[in-house]
């Protein structure tokens, strides 16, 4: 991958680019970047002073990304074409705007689209997760470390799907990387399938990926932030939803989370369950099920 070189004055003529306030970014600042040679619209992401440990495993994972992910099939995967230096240090990366798309997290929140719809975009997902296992097949196991709704975007017309914020993910799991549905999660400081280190940032794991995709699922069909939950509240939400209509391996997809069994993509026992089950399928109904008796 190329690297262009910027000066501090070329960045401070940049100007930046607005992302919804729902949308997690924490890392970086994101600028619009006009270019003449440019095939395409592109953005510059900009990082917040990364460790050098971080840094390098951006740099590794994105060149990883472009040795192999096309010979993979990972086209969904929007993998930046530049390196940016600043003063002669990388500090980001030129990435392709992606103009009309829809960040899931977005249209998970949209009132217009049905919960089989939103359940159905979710589902795609999980199949690209089970994609991407081509990679641990040539030998560079992959995870998507921070994997939330965010990092995930649908063109508007064609329905496609595309992943950003790939330097975020590693073909490592000794280096720490933050992850949005592990870092504030209460139940896993006795789970030894999760890895922390002394600051409480996870490690990757296929298991801390499939805990993460496994918990957007869940959210959507609950209606509830699931990962936030005491124990209790949890197990007895997924026998509800077992009662009501779901199969035990789909609910038992949800349960291995917080067991030391290794965890299992519910995308792949996703059940289609009728119209009527999935509209008494919240958290909320549950409550009141158990109110009303």
């Amino acid at each position: 991958m190329e690297v262009l070189n910027l000066t501090t004055e070329d960045l401070q003529n940049l100007s930046s680019y607005p992302i919804d306030l729902d949308i997690s970014n924490r890392e970086s600042q994101i600028f619009y970047f006009n270019s003449d040679w440019a095939k395409e619209p592109l953005l510059l992401k900009y990082l917040y002073n990364p460790s050098k440990e971080i840094l390098t495993n951006k740099i590794f994972t994105l060149q990883m990304l472009e040795k192999y992910a096309y010979d993979a099939g990972l086209d969904e995967f929007v993998i930046p074409e530049y390196f940016v230096s600043v003063n002669d240090s990388i500090a980001g990366f030129l990435i392709p705007e992606m103009r009309n798309t829809t960040s899931l997290g977005t249209l998970l929140k949209s009132q217009k689209l049905s919960k089989q719809e939103k359940l159905e975009l979710v589902i795609r997902v999980g199949s690209l997760i089970e994609k991407t296992k081509v990679l641990d097949k040539m030998g560079h196991p992959f995870y998507f470390s921070d994997l939330h709704e965010d990092n995930f975007l649908i063109d508007n017309d064609t329905q496609e799907l595309f992943v950003i914020d790939l330097d975020s993910a590693s073909f490592r799991s000794d280096i720490a990387l933050s992850s949005y549905y592990l870092v504030d999660n209460p139940n896993l400081s006795n789970l030894s399938k999760y890895s922390f280190n002394v600051f409480g940032i996870p490690y990757p794991g296929h298991d801390s990926d499939l805990l993460c995709y496994n918990m957007m699922l869940l959210n959507v069909l609950a209606e509830e932030n699931m990962n936030l939950l005491s124990i209790d509240e949890y197990y007895s939400y997924l026998d509800y939803i077992q009662e009501i209509g779901f199969s035990k391996s789909f609910v038992d997809s949800f349960r291995s989370i917080y067991t030391e069994n290794s965890n299992v993509n519910a995308s792949l026992s996703f059940d289609n369950v009728s119209d009527e089950v999935l509209s008494i399928s919240s958290f909320s109904h549950m409550k009141a099920n158990i109110k009303n008796k």
